[in-house]
């Protein structure tokens, strides 16, 4: 595991940061666009895409293989 904590779902599996204190990686998703994409497109898709990362179902379809999500989020 290499988040920060052992998941419940697999508590005998170490995560790394008890080798490595510290240690807590977590990759990232990415949806990007063109340059140009008009800014109400790009809130609306980023709104969107928030909504459906914080549902309940798509978080346990997700947990069923094996991701974690922390919900949506946007650099823009």
């Amino acid at each position: 595991m290499t988040s920060a904590n052992r998941l419940p779902e697999f508590p005998d599996v170490p995560a790394v940061a008890e080798s490595f204190p510290g240690f807590d990686f977590a990759g990232w998703w990415v949806l990007a666009a063109p340059t140009g994409v008009p800014a109400e497109v790009v809130t609306r898709v980023n709104r969107e895409m928030g909504v459906i990362m914080n549902d309940p179902e798509v978080i346990e379809k997700l947990r069923n293989a094996g991701f974690r999500t922390r919900g949506g989020g946007t650099l823009c």
